[in-house]
């Protein structure tokens, strides 16, 4: 009887050591499986995170290349040519016209006329100043891309007629100049130009012919430039001929047999009017 009792709790003891190394091993199974498992979800939430990470910055390239922001040069040579550039701008033959029609319009209407000017210009330069603000853009073909299609394509040809306007009126002061060089040089169609009821040219053909050789060799390989720094040089020599110009016109005494201007009968006053409303637009 006790031999059976032994036996049958050694075969028990037995038994409860199989099912504890069954359970131990069940147990190491396990752990090995949560760790894997635990491995696995750190590795594809990495994965995930660095994915998103990437497209992030992604997009932030992108946008930043959208932006096309620009760090704007402070140098010493930079502000003197953006100052002449803008001199250059704001300055140009409605310079010279300003004193034609303060002199036919008079000193009184003349300042009223140019004050009015001087306030439309500010309060223009306000919207667009408050507008660039706005939206981040520093051009107008940028302004026109926040606003509707047709209010866009209507900046558009105003600007483009505006400035055709201008290079026209440009390119026929350019052409009187070069008919007064031609003229000193001697007589006729060749090298005298004319009024336009005297014939079909207003220029002289040689003067002519220096308009158009200008306007291919100098005029049109300025107008391709892409930026407006390219013409800080340029600015800088246009403002010198602008200056010297008036000091001429300011220190060159009248002739001495030149009658004083009189004064225009009112009717006539309105063509000055419009001379110096446009001079002072253009400037």
């Amino acid at each position: 009887m006790y031999l059976q009792t032994r036996r049958y709790l050694g075969s028990a003891a037995q038994l409860g050591q199989r099912k504890l190394r069954a359970a131990q091993a069940e147990l190491a199974a396990a752990q090995e499986l949560g760790q894997s498992r635990l491995l696995a979800a750190q590795e594809l939430g990495q994965s995930k995170l660095t994915s998103a990470a990437e497209l992030g910055q992604s997009k932030l390239t992108a946008l930043k290349g959208a932006l096309h922001y620009e760090v704007p040069d402070t140098t010493l040579f930079s502000l003197v040519g953006t100052t002449l550039n803008l001199l250059n701008g704001t300055t140009g033959p409605g310079l010279l016209a300003l004193p034609l029609a303060f002199a036919r319009c008079g000193w009184l209407m003349g300042t009223v006329m140019l004050l009015g000017v001087f306030a439309l210009n500010h309060a223009s330069l306000l919207l667009l100043l408050r507008a660039c603000l706005t939206t981040r853009e520093h051009s107008y073909i940028g302004l026109c891309s926040h606003v509707a299609d047709g209010i866009a394509s209507l900046i558009d040809w105003s600007s483009l007629l505006f400035f055709f306007g201008s290079s026209v009126s440009y390119l026929v002061i350019i052409g009187e100049a070069f008919t007064v060089l031609t003229s000193s040089l001697g007589d006729g169609s060749v090298y005298d130009g004319g009024p336009v009821s005297d014939g079909p040219l207003h220029y002289s053909l040689l003067a002519l012919l220096l308009l158009v050789a200008f306007t291919a060799v100098c005029l049109t390989p300025l107008s391709l430039l892409r930026s407006m720094d390219a013409l800080q040089c340029t600015s800088a020599v246009g403002m010198g001929c602008l200056f010297f110009t008036v000091a001429v016109v300011a220190l060159t005494p009248p002739p001495p047999d030149a009658a004083a201007a009189e004064p225009l009968p009112p009717a006539e006053v309105l063509m000055p009017m419009l001379t110096l409303l446009l001079s002072g637009d253009a400037d």
